[in-house]
Formats: structure tokens, C-alpha cells, sequence
């Protein structure tokens, strides 16, 4: 081996003359310590032989080689052949010069060094806004829950006088003033060398042989033209020291019209301009704070609703946000000045392998901390390898950043050891601020680009630093067709959080962009202290940062087999497992677990997986586990334009937290053509917990298997689709059940829409009590059935709720599978809206709509079960049939709500329940009551408006109408009741003993029963028709309960037009008995020659007026029956009309007689006679 730098050709003299030999005068040999003047056999040999002389003097065994004393100044290269142990230290090593002077703004001006305009920014102020991560609560319009979003702090604010802003100044450094265009130690072909230099105890990182403290250049920005080892051709290295590595950094290179001094943005604010809050003039700093204020308050009150950076904007109106460079002069100084060249992490590393087969090996105990430096520490290129079984790092980085590792154009890194992008416990003896000054600067653990392959094995560990001001770190960057495989551990966030950060950057493990694989069979950890081994255990850290796992996007690739995890720290907010978007695929099969339970005044949200604009639902899939098991957390997010489909699991292990009021949500899709496929399952747990969330024009399609399961808790949501242009679709063929107390397992709300698929073959189910299937909810929103099949189970469940103006649609091909349970209904509608705490918000009142088609039978209808239930304004528009058999069943309840009816509502029971006041019912169908209460049960505090020219049909025991106990009023208009003649029932019973009961033009027919039974009096005004086929009675007013005597007064004066006709001799027209006076306006036929009187007077009134029109033909009966035995007066201002004048009109046979008036306009005569 020799000690050679360069053969240069001399063209005086005609030969190659080595250069550093010439200089430094000797040659020492790796076979043996002896001196090279003792090796010259020829004194006067030329210095290329001397050069080829050294160079094919080699050994058969590692050779001892002292570091040498390098200096800038030297030219002087180290070339190893054969195998090679390098000892010693590299304390004698010169570093070079610094080329630059601190100074600040102010004086660099005042010495004349500022050029151009850019000395105006001199005098400015420099304002630092800090960075928007402040979180602040408020509570979601939508959910009620309790969001979070992040703004700037006004605290984080700064200005300085930028005159007092300290700047590096270039001064020059000479030619070879710092090494420019060096490689101190090549190893070439055949050649290898192991480099154990300086102690490995105690404390190494202080100990002076252990520094390498250089300032190397490039000539080429772009081009790695320095390095202390430079490996190549099949050549090794075999690094076996601990060493505290200073390559220089940007202070290095030259300020000068490329690279200014400094770059700040100024203190500048702009006056007036208009905001989303209102006009604003704002002209310093405290009123910038104040504006920000303002906006904030603003978004918390619900005044506005602003997205983060729709929020940054906003604010940013008020500034100056232009970035202004300020610039040196320094044309002075020589264009071959070292200072000119290049340091950075493309121009520079410590170790440089180059070329296939090429090896790079970092011994288990050895370890190499890059320091300040903008460099890279290995650097591999065109096929060379590195295997890490020890421990690589940077510390105390400037905000240029360095890597750790670049892997360019197919090179090879095995990771069996520590990668430690600014972690490593050992540096913080190096700094005074400990673990802070090693965490400091911009991080990235390995570049790799080309076709470069990164093997994190399974006892591999990449710890990258939490983040810093401005700029964000790294663990692993790709580009081009470079692939990743990790089976060890890779920790981000890895390092304890500075406070007041500036700037907006993010903790991010893994870049996959470009057309770069990420194939990850490992662990990903966001907030956990760095790691020696992938099996330390875990100490969780605060983070609140940024935090993204994997950023997916252009070609890029990641693979999660079924052994990968993804992990966010208990301790972290703002982080986001993976985050997709583009042209990316995902193929997610491994477990991604958030554990962020942060407690505070508020706390930022954590994801498993965002779904950005352009993602495609077939190429980004989620097949694996995502638990939730913190506080404020999504599963999986997709934003505008992003597609993902879930096929695996996703568990929410939380609910509505009921002190801070944050939700976990299952998927979470925001934003027009923003698409999520459900083909797997959401499992909840936890009260008030949400599976999936659409809004703002986003899409959930469910398909295949999908499905949301309710594990435990109660008010829990499966699907909740909100805003007008966000839909759901269900084309599944799983069997989903919300199976907990009040759980809904599909909410549409907000103008959203429902469309069940026309051949899916899902069945939903609602077994929980009080639970209901489909919600649909506010104004615009719609439901649409499809061929879903429906089964409600649970105590007080509901198949389908149209709430708060929404409309909806059971279609015939709806398959009612079952609706069984005390208190079940298939569909509600309702005119309120409720908040999802169940709360009625008076605001969202509407016109609810829900049309069914469906059938409902007995045969899948238990006792004690509703068809419908239509309540506040609710209208249910009923198309379909219901059939119950069973004893006291109940069809439509109506209470307060409306009913069209344009088909058969046929049922055992009560065919429509009516509760609550302004009740209506308009009936083209036919409403049947078989047995039981009644055709139309009017209850407590209740009114019926019957409308229509439909048919109800009353048998058995069943009246018409009941007005039960507690009723308040009754209309019919244009409406027919039929009563069974074999049957017990009453057309209209008025139990409740109200007044004002009124037909409109109102068609009854009785058999045996009565048409109108009231113990108060009708309306006034009265029309329509009363036939009476059998022993019935057309209007009988008495007490209901008992029959005896009532004691309201009667008052059907202009009831003229409501028309009874007796058609059997059994028959009664009007029979009163009551202790009142009386006013019958109602008209009587009797058509029976056999038949009763038209109107017949008991109980003890004595007081009549009648104004109807009164016709008999009977020959047995008088036309009006007045002998109850008391009666006093009669006025007739009416028609009284006997068959002729051998019959009687009146008839009155007991009591001390009456006064009778024939009133004005009054008739009393035979029939056809004229008064």
C-alpha cells in the first residue's frame, strides 16, 4: 500500500511527477515501518518510479496505517491497496479555514458589504409567525361534537429589528484555504481497509483523536467531488471507530448574488382590506394579534367556517407575506477561492462508495455522528453497498439538513443496526443543551433514488428527531424506482418536542413518491423515544407537530404485509399514519393502531389514512386493522377528489368523549367526487361513536361484505351522510344490524342522499332498542329503498325515519323482512329535526316526506308493532298495503303528522292511531279496522282532520272513528265509513265527549252500530250523508260510557245539509238523551213504512229547535218523538213531513204539554202537502 495524491504530467521534463511525495518527501510502506529512504535502491530514481515503486509495494497481511496529518494546503491522498488497518487518531488533522465573520445586518451595511435594493430591508423589522399548530376547539354545526383545527398562536409571534440579525460574512480563504475536489482515502479495486481510530469508551464523542473535523468542498454543486473515504471498483471499507464526524456546512459557501446573507420576511402589514369578518385596517403587530383573535373567536362561535388553510389565508391578508432576500457583495474575492466551491449534501460525504461491488461496513460497535454539517455521511452510487451493523447519525443540524444515508443510481443498504437522524443518547455529552442540541436542525435518515434497494432487516432501527423550526425531518426519502423493505423498526418523532417552533414542516417517516416501493413488514412508530433494538420497550412522547408515517403519492407504492404496524404514541396528536394521494397505490394489510389520548384544552386529531385528490379506490385499498383506540381520531379520510376502498377492519374503540365532547370516526369522507368503498367492516364501541362520515359531496358505496357492526355503547351512528351532493349507496349483500339502544345505522341528513341498489341483496337490521335502520334528515335530503331488505326487531326500533323536511322512498321492491317487538315501527316520518344527542333543534323544522310502497303482513309483523308512524307535520304518503291479523295491532300512527292514503290499511286492532293535536289524514284507499278498537283511534290531546274520498270500513268490535279519552277534535271531509252490519262498532264514538265534531260532505253507513255516538254536541254546520241498513241509529247523543242523560247542550242549527237515511224499519234517525237544551239541524229519512221516527226526544230536555228537514213515510211512527214526559217547548224552523195527513208529524203522549212554534220558513204538513 501507498501513501500517493496525484501523477501529474510534467511537460519541461517529460515525465509524470508525484506531487505529494515531492512535498512531503517520503513513502511508507504497509509491509513493514521501514523509512522510504532506506527503500530507494537508486537515489536518483525519477518520482514516477518512485511512484510505481510505492504503489506495487504491498503486503500479503493487513498493514498497520497511521492517519495521517491532512492539511488543505497539502495535496496529499491517501491510495490503499491490499488490506489495510488504519489506527491512530485524527486529532493532527487541520480543519481549514472557516471563510466567514459574524456580523449583523446593521453593520454589514454600514461596512458596505449589502448590494443592491436589498440594504432597504435593513431597516424593516423581521416577524416570525411561528407555526399554525396551535389547536382550538369548537363545536362541529353538523355533529354537535366538539372539533379541533390549528391556527397560529399569537405567542409564537416575534419581530426582531433586523438590523441586530447576526449573518455569516464569506472572507476569502486562498486556493486551498478548505479542501476543495478531496478524497482523502481511496480504496480501489482489491482493496480494503479497516478503519479503527481513536478510543471506543469512555467519553468518546470529547476525545480529540475521535474528531474528523474537515471542511471539505465540491468544485460541482450537484456532484460528490469530496469525501474523507472514497470506495470504489469492488473496493472495502470496514469502519470500526466511534467518531464525531464536522464536514462545514452553508456558512461555508459564499454569500454572494446566489445565496444571500440572509431571507426574511418583514413586519410589514397592509392597512385596510376587506376579511371574511368584515373590513379590517391593521397596521402593526398588536393589531395583527388582534385580527387573529378576532378569526379565531369567529370560527369558535360558528360565525364562520374556515378549513385550516382557508384560515391561514384569511390572516395572511393582513401582511406583507413576500420573501426578500438580502445579499453581499463580494466580488472581491478570487473566482479559484476555495470559498467559491460547494458544501452541501450532495457535494459531500464522509464515506463516498462508488460502483458495483463496492462494500461499505459499519462494525456493530462502531458508530459515526455527523455534526452541523450539510453533507452526507455514507454515500452510495451506481450499485455500491453498505451494510449498517452499528450505529450512523447526524446531531446539531443546521436547517440545510444532511443525510444520514444517500443510496443513488442502484446502490445496495442493509440496515442491521441504528440509524439516528438526530437521536443518538451518546451526542448529547457534545452539546450543552444535551438531547435538545442533538435533535436540533433538519434530519433525513436515507436518501435513495434510481433503483437503489433499502433493507431495514428485522434488527434494523431508524430513529428521526421530532422536528424543529422551519423545516421538517425525514427517515427514509424516495425517488425514481428506489424501494424500501423494512422488517425493523423505523421511530419518527423520535425525540422530545422543543417548544415555540417555527415555521410548518412535519415529522415524516417515509417518502414514497415517483415510481418507488415501499414494502414494509415492520414497525412505523410516530411519538416514542429512539430505539436501540426494534424490542426496546416503548416510552411514549408528547408530540404535536406534524406526524406522518408514510407520504404516499405520484407512482409510488407501499406494500403493508399482514405483520406491519403503524403506530401513533398515546402521547401524540396531528399525526397521520399514512398519507395517499395521486397516482399512488396502497395495498394496506397490516395493523395501523392510534393510541393518541392526549387531555388538554384542546387537541389536534390523529388518522390512520388520508386519501388525497386523484387516489383511485382500485389502486389505494385498506385490507388490513385500524383501531382507534384514543380520543379525536379517524381511521381513514378522504378529501376532494380521493378514492380508497376498505375492505378490512377498521375497530373504533371510543366514543363521544363525554368531557371534551371529541369523536372518533371510522372513515371520514369530505369534498365533491371524495369516494369511499365499505367492503369490509367498522366495528363500534363506545357511546355516541360514528362509523362512516360523508359530507360536502362525498360518496360511501357499500359493497359486497361491507358492513358496520355495534359492539357496545349506546346513540351510536353507523353511516352519516351529510350535506347536498354527498351520497350513499348500498349495494351489499352483508346483514347489518344496529344492535345497540337508540344506534341508527345509516343517517342522512343535511340535504345527503340514500340510494339502496335496485339488485342488492343487504339485509339491515335494527335489534336494538330504540334503534332505527335509516335516518333521513333535513331539508333535501332523500332516501331511496332500492331492494334493500329490512328487519326491525328491537324494542321501540324503526325500520326508516323521514325527519326535518327530508324526503323518502319504500319502493315495492323494499322486502319488509320482519317488524316484531313491543313499540316497532317500519317507517316513521317527522316534521322536527334532531340533533344526534336526540335533542330537537326548533331551526330545522320541515316538511317531511316519506312514500311507501311496501307490503306489510301479518307474517312478518309481531303484536305490538307499527306500520308507520307519521308525527309534527310529518306527511306519509302510504302506497303500499298493510295487513295485520294479529290481535291489537296498530297500522299507521299519526300524531300531529298527516297521512295520505291511497291504498289498504287493513288491520286487527287500531288501522290508524291519531295522537297529538293537528292530526290529519286525507284517504283514497280504504282504511279497514277487522276487529278490535277502531278504524281511527283518536287519543289523548289529539285532532283528526279526515280527508278524502277514500273508504273506511269498521267490523267486529271496531268503530270508525274513536275519539278516545282525552281527544281534542275531529273534522271528516269528502270521506265514506262503512260499518260491518255484523259488527258492534260505532262509525264515529266519541268518547272523549267533545264538542265540534263536523262532516263535510261525509258519507256513513251503518248496520247495527251508530254513525255519530257523542254525549257533547257536533258542530254547528254539518253535510254529507248517514245511511243506516240495519238496527243502527244515525246520530245518537247521550253519554257514551253509560248511556244515560248528557248534560252539553246540543247545537247542530245549520246542519241541514248532513242527510240520515233510515232504510230499514229497525232503524233510528236522531235520538237525543240529555238534560239540556236541544238544536237539531240535521235532515231524516225514513223509508221504512215499518220505521222509527226521524227524530226522537229523551232524557229530560225541554227545550227543542229543530231546523233539519225531517221525512217519514212510516206508518207507525211519528215523524219526531217528543215524550220524554218533560218538554215545555218545541220550535220547528225546519222541514217536518209526514207520509200524509193520516199520519203524525209530532207525537207527543206524556208530560203537562208543550208550546209549539212553527218558526219562519218552517214547514210541519204531510209530505208533498204544502205548510
Amino acid at each position: 500500500m501507498n501513501k500517493v495524491f496525484k501523477v501529474i504530467w510534467n511537460s519541461r521534463l517529460n515525465i509524470f511527477v508525484v506531487a505529494s511525495e515531492l512535498a512531503r518527501g517520503y513513502c511508507k510502506s504497509t509491509a513493514g515501518s521501514t523509512s522510504f529512504g532506506s527503500l530507494l535502491k537508486y537515489p536518483l530514481m525519477s518520482a514516477l518510479a518512485v511512484s510505481i515503486s510505492c504503489i506495487l509495494t504491498t503486503g500479503t497481511f493487513a498493514a498497520d496505517l497511521q492517519v495521517y496529518d491532512f492539511s488543505p494546503q497539502d495535496p496529499f491522498e491517501e491510495i490503499i491497496s491490499g488490506s489495510t488497518h488504519l489506527t491512530g487518531g485524527f486529532s493532527g488533522i487541520q480543519r481549514g479555514e472557516t471563510g466567514y465573520t459574524w456580523t449583523t445586518l446593521g453593520q454589514a451595511r454600514e461596512d458596505g458589504l449589502i448590494t443592491g435594493d436589498s440594504g432597504q430591508w435593513v431597516d424593516k423589522d423581521i416577524f416570525r409567525m411561528g407555526s399554525q399548530t396551535k389547536s382550538i376547539n369548537y363545536t362541529d354545526p353538523v355533529t354537535g361534537s366538539t372539533v379541533t383545527m390549528k391556527v397560529y398562536d399569537n405567542n409564537d409571534m416575534q419581530t426582531e429589528a433586523a438590523k441586530d440579525f447576526r449573518v455569516v460574512v464569506s472572507q476569502p480563504v486562498g486556493k486551498d484555504g478548505q479542501y476543495v475536489d478531496r478524497n482523502l482515502y481511496q480504496v480501489g479495486a482489491g482493496a480494503s481497509l479497516d478503519v479503527d481510530v481513536g478510543q471506543k469508551t469512555g467519553n468518546w464523542v470529547g476525545a480529540a483523536d475521535n474528531q474528523f473535523n474537515v471542511i471539505m468542498k465540491s468544485s460541482v454543486n450537484t456532484q460528490n467531488l469530496s469525501s474523507a473515504y472514497h470506495v470504489t471498483n469492488g473496493g472495502s471499507l470496514n469502519y470500526q471507530s466511534k467518531t464525531v464526524v464536522q464536514l462545514g456546512n452553508s456558512d461555508n459557501n459564499i454569500k454572494d448574488a446566489s445565496n444571500a446573507l440572509a431571507w426574511m420576511t418583514a413586519a410589514d402589514f397592509v392597512g385596510e382590506f376587506d376579511s371574511v369578518i368584515g373590513k379590517q385596517n391593521i397596521t402593526n403587530i398588536d393589531e395583527f394579534k388582534a385580527y387573529n383573535d378576532a378569526l379565531i373567536q369567529a370560527l369558535q362561535d360558528g360565525q364562520i367556517q374556515l378549513t385550516e388553510a382557508q384560515y391561514a389565508d384569511e390572516l395572511n391578508k393582513a401582511r406583507d407575506t413576500s420573501l426578500h432576500g438580502i445579499f453581499a457583495d463580494t466580488g472581491s474575492i478570487a473566482a479559484d477561492d476555495a470559498i467559491r466551491a460547494f458544501v452541501n449534501r450532495d457535494a459531500v460525504s464522509y464515506i463516498h462508495g462508488v460502483g458495483s461491488g463496492t462494500n461499505v461496513v459499519i462494525d456493530k460497535d462502531a458508530n459515526i455522528q455527523l455534526v452541523g454539517s450539510d453533507a452526507t455521511v455514507v454515500n452510495l452510487e451506481n450499485g455500491a453497498r453498505l451494510t449498517n451493523n452499528g450505529t450512523l447519525g447526524t446531531a446539531g443540524n443546521t436547517y440545510r439538513g444532511a443525510y444520514i444515508i444517500a443510496a443513488r443510481n442502484t446502490s445496495f443498504v442493509d440496515n442491521n443496526g441504528v440509524i439516528d437522524a438526530g437521536t443518538n443518547p451518546e451526542m448529547a455529552d457534545f452539546f450543552s443543551s444535551g438531547a435538545a442540541g442533538v435533535a436540533q436542525g433538519a434530519h433525513t435518515a436515507i436518501l435513495a433514488n434510481g433503483s437503489s434497494v433499502i433493507n431495514n432487516n428485522s434488527s434494523g432501527v431508524i430513529n428521526v428527531a421530532a422536528r424543529g423550526n422551519y423545516y421538517g425531518n425525514t427517515g427514509v426519502l424516495m425517488s425514481g424506482n428506489a424501494t424500501l423493505n423494512n422488517d425493523g423498526a423505523i421511530n419518527i418523532a423520535a425525540s422530545n418536542e422543543a417548544n415555540s417552533i417555527l415555521g410548518n414542516g412535519a415529522n415524516i417517516g417515509v417518502v414514497t413518491q415517483q415510481n418507488t416501493t415501499f414494502n414494509n413488514r415492520g414497525t412505523l412508530y410516530i411519538g416514542r423515544l429512539a430505539q436501540r433494538a426494534p424490542d426496546d420497550a416503548n416510552t411514549d412522547i408528547a408530540i404535536k407537530q406534524q406526524s406522518i408515517g408514510v407520504h404516499l403519492y405520484g407512482n409510488g407504492t407501499y406494500n403493508g404485509s399482514d405483520t406491519s404496524q403503524i403506530i401513533i404514541g398515546s402521547k401524540v396528536q396531528n399525526a397521520t399514519a399514512i398519507d395517499v394521494g395521486g397516482n399512488a397505490t396502497l395495498d394496506q394489510k397490516g395493523s395501523i393502531n392510534i393510541n393518541g389520548a392526549v387531555t388538554g384544552e384542546s387537541v389536534s386529531s390523529n388518522i390512520g389514512i388520508i386519501a388525497r385528490a386523484g387516489t383511485q379506490a382500485a389502486k389505494v385499498v385498506h385490507d388490513g386493522i385500524i383501531n382507534l383506540n384514543g380520543l379525536n381520531s379517524t381511521g381513514i379520510q378522504v378529501l376532494e377528489n380521493g378514492q380508497i376502498t376498505s375492505s378490512g377492519t377498521i375497530n373504533i374503540n371510543g366514543g363521544l368523549d363525554p368531557v371534551t365532547h371529541y369523536a372518533n370516526y371510522g372513515i371520514y369522507v369530505q369534498g365533491e367526487k371524495a369516494l369511499a368503498i365499505l367492503s369490509g367492516t367498522v366495528n363500534l364501541s363506545g357511546d355516541g361513536a360514528i362509523g362512516v362520515h360523508a359530507r360536502d359531496k362525498g360518496e360511501i358505496d357499500v359493497t359486497e361484505n361491507g358492513t358496520v357492526n355495534f359492539k357496545d355503547g349506546v346513540n351510536q351512528t353507523g353511516y352519516y351522510i351529510f350535506g347536498a351532493g354527498s351520497t350513499i349507496k348500498n349495494a351489499a349483500s352483508s346483514v347489518q344490524d344496529a344492535s345497540t339502544q337508540n344506534a341508527t345505522l345509516y343517517r342522512v341528513d343535511g340535504g345527503a342522499s340514500f340510494y339502496g341498489s335496485a339488485d342488492s341483496s343487504a339485509q339491515l337490521n335494527a335489534s336494538g332498542d330504540g334503534a332505527t335502520i335509516i335516518r333521513t334528515t333535513g331539508a333535501g335530503s332523500h332516501f331511496d329503498s332500492g331492494k334493500l331488505a329490512l328487519s326491525v326487531t328491537g324494542t321501540g326500533a324503526t325500520g326508516i325515519r323521514i325527519e326535518g323536511g327530508a324526503t323518502g322512498e319504500i319502493t315495492s321492491d323494499a322486502v319488509i323482512v320482519r317488524v316484531a317487538g313491543k313499540d316497532t315501527t317500519a317507517g316513521i316520518v317527522d316534521g322536527n329535526y334532531y340533533n344526534l344527542d336526540g335533542s330537537v333543534n326548533d331551526a330545522q323544522k320541515g316538511d317531511s316526506v316519506l312514500t311507501s310502497y311496501a307490503v306489510l303482513e301479518t307474517a312478518n309483523t309481531a303484536d305490538g308493532a307499527f306500520g308507520y308512524i307519521a308525527r309534527n307535520g310529518g306527511r306519509l304518503i302510504h302506497e303500499g298495503s298493510i295487513n295485520f291479523t294479529a290481535d291489537n295491532s296498530t297500522g299507521i300512527l299519526v300524531d300531529g303528522g298527516i297521512l295520505e292514503n291511497h291504498s289498504d290499511v287493513t288491520v286487527n286492532g287500531v288501522a290508524v292511531n291519531i295522537q297529538g293535536a293537528n292530526s290529519e289524514v286525507t284517504n283514497s284507499g280504504v282504511v279497514t279496522a277487522t276487529d278490535g278498537q277502531a278504524a281511527y283511534l283518536v287519543g289523548n290531546n289529539a285532532t283528526l282532520a279526515l280527508n278524502g274520498n277514500g273508504e273506511t270500513r269498521a267490523a267486529g268490535t271496531a268503530h270508525g272513528i274513536l275519539l278516545d279519552t282525552g281527544a281534542k277534535g275531529l273534522t271528516v271531509d269528502g270521506a265514506t265509513i262503512t260499518m260491518d252490519s255484523a259488527g258492534s262498532g260505532n262509525a264515529i264514538e266519541n268518547k272523549a265527549a267533545i264538542s265540534g265534531i263536523q262532516l263535510k260532505n261525509t258519507t256513513i253507513n251503518v248496520g247495527n252500530g251508530v254513525g255519530v255516538h257523542t254525549g257533547a254536541s257536533m258542530a254547528q254546520t254539518n253535510s254529507g250523508t248517514i245511511n243506516i241498513n240495519g238496527s243502527g241509529t244515525g246520530i245518537l247523543f247521550e253519554n257514551v260510557a253509560d248511556g244515560s242523560d248528557t248534560d252539553q247542550t246540543l247545537d247542530m242549527s245549520d246542519s241541514r245539509d248532513l242527510v240520515i237515511n233510515v232504510n230499514g224499519a229497525q232503524g233510528n234517525g236522531i235520538i237525543t238523551r240529555a238534560s239540556t237544551d236541544l238544536k237539531t239541524g240535521a235532515s231524516v229519512n225514513v223509508l221504512d213504512s215499518d220505521g222509527k221516527s226521524a227524530l226522537v226526544v229523551q232524557g229530560t230536555t225541554k227545550n227543542v229547535e229543530q231546523s233539519g228537514k225531517l221525512i217519514s213515510v212510516s206508518d207507525k211512527a211519528a215523524v219526531v218523538d217528543l215524550n220524554n214526559g218533560v218538554l215545555e217547548s218545541f220550535i220547528n224552523k225546519g222541514d217536518i213531513l209526514a207520509l200524509d195527513a193520516s199520519h203524525t208529524a209530532l207525537e207527543m203522549n206524556s208530560g203537562n204539554g208543550i208550546t209549539f212554534t212553527n218558526a219562519s220558513g218552517g214547514k210541519y204538513c204531510r209530505s208533498g202537502e204544502s205548510a
